[in-house]
């Protein structure tokens, strides 16, 4: 059985693997982290430099420094839309309609969309039509490939020229077409690491502080939270409690009366609507309450 120590950001993950083997690390960096994927684009921009950490009354040296600024994501983009679009020009050149059919179809989309990241053209040879990379390249929104990147850097108040490197991770970030327009945009996108495999070695990195077995490079992070948290406190109110990009690690304390058992559910902000995700029960209020005569009040870490 596996103990959980924490939870992180899979762009955060990367950040931290990206600080391990950051050559220049004598001057201060922003770096932007493309993560687009199948479902989702998530866009993270963060600050590096050399920090003094104490490590004893007596020892004290520079250590890297992570700072994540600000996240923004978008689920108008990524790997299964385009897969859709793909669909929809494949479900032109067929008459046949069935669920097997378009499951099928379906699949042949995403291999269409990976094999056209490395070919020109592909040839479709159930349907007898060759596939270009044009065509494909025709049904991808500038705008919502880009559009987080302008809102990252908005959140973090920060100029394009500030901004000292774009790291593309996630498979889709691959496709010639999504690094052409983010080149047209704002920079050359960089792909120093591993886009597949940087957020698990990431986190098993940020796993590793938490055991003495295996020692790796002191580094020092700081995330934020990516949306608002709400709690809702039964009948008697609720308040947005973390604003987006709190510190990760902060407090609150909410002091309320009741007068009987009480639930309280906290929500994440996600696009534009709350979504309860945990929901915590407390009982015996209205045996307190009939024992001591008063009103119990109750608060809440």
């Amino acid at each position: 059985r596996l103990q959980v120590h924490s939870l992180m950001h899979e762009n955060t993950a990367a950040a931290l693997y990206y600080g391990i083997d950051r050559f220049d690390n004598s001057t201060t960096q922003f770096i932007l982290f493309y993560n687009l994927g199948s479902s989702q684009l998530q866009v993270t921009l963060a600050k590096y430099n050399l920090g003094m950490k104490r490590f004893s009354k007596l020892s004290s040296k520079p250590v890297e420094n992570i700072e994540v600024l600000a996240h923004a994501s978008s689920t108008s983009t990524g790997g299964s839309v385009f897969d859709q679009k793909i669909l929809g020009r494949l479900l032109q050149k067929t008459q046949e309609r069935n669920p097997k059919a378009e499951a099928k179809l379906l699949r042949e989309a995403n291999s269409l969309k990976k094999k056209l990241s490395a070919s020109k053209n592909v040839l479709v040879s159930e349907l007898d039509f060759t596939f270009e990379r044009e065509d494909f390249e025709t049904l991808i929104q500038p705008e919502a490939l880009t559009e987080p990147i302008d809102r990252v850097l908005e959140k973090a108040n920060l100029r394009l020229d500030e901004l000292t490197q774009i790291e593309l991770v996630g498979g889709v970030s691959r496709i010639p077409k999504v690094q052409e327009v983010i080149k047209n945009k704002y920079l050359e996108p960089q792909t120093h690491l591993n886009g597949d495999e940087a957020m698990a070695y990431g986190s098993a990195v940020y796993a590793a502080n938490f055991t003495e077995e295996v020692r790796v490079k002191p580094i020092w992070i700081s995330d934020k939270l990516p949306y608002p948290i709400k709690a809702r406190f039964g009948e008697l109110r609720e308040s947005v409690v973390f604003k987006e990009l709190s510190n990760l690690g902060s407090f609150k304390k909410v002091s309320l009366n009741s007068d009987s058992n009480l639930e309280i559910t906290l929500a994440a902000k996600y696009e534009d609507t709350f979504v309860d995700f945990v929901s915590y029960q407390i009982t015996e209020v209205e045996l307190l309450k009939k024992k001591y005569g008063v009103t119990p009040t109750i608060l809440v870490t």
